[in-house]
């Protein structure tokens, strides 16, 4: 009887460890079909901060520029990767309510082409 309880318990394990494992490739693959759109939207933030440098920070001269430079960098770091994520996740939004019609116009998208479910690209977003 203990045997019969511990397949039972095992089968549920590798059920619920093929499911997470499913949901974290389905979440990279998502990650990845949008992955230029976000670097691109975070190159632009990077680029952002270095145009009204001279203007608004006049006392570089005072810190040297380097200084200035790395603080500004480690200090806007999580605002690269928040860019990133908001990007990624605001096309697979607009991928998830398109997809019927990706679907029917023959785009191989990850939505479309059931790579991955809907309700995994529910999860995404809201990560996101």
């Amino acid at each position: 009887m203990q045997i019969a309880f511990k397949s039972r318990h095992q089968t549920a394990t590798d059920g619920e460890e093929k499911s997470r494992a499913s949901l974290v490739l389905s979440q990279l693959v998502l990650l990845q079909s949008r992955r230029k759109w976000g670097i691109m939207y975070m190159l632009a933030t990077v680029s952002g901060l270095f145009v009204p440098v001279a203007g608004v920070f006049p006392s570089i001269e005072d810190h040297g520029v380097n200084s200035f430079l790395t603080t500004l960098l480690l200090k806007s770091a999580p605002l690269f990767a928040a860019t990133f994520l908001i990007i990624t996740g605001m096309y697979v939004l607009n991928d998830l309510v398109d997809a019927d019609l990706d679907k029917s116009s023959g785009k191989k998208r990850p939505i479309s082409s059931g790579q991955v479910t809907k309700a995994q690209a529910h999860i995404f977003v809201i990560a996101t």
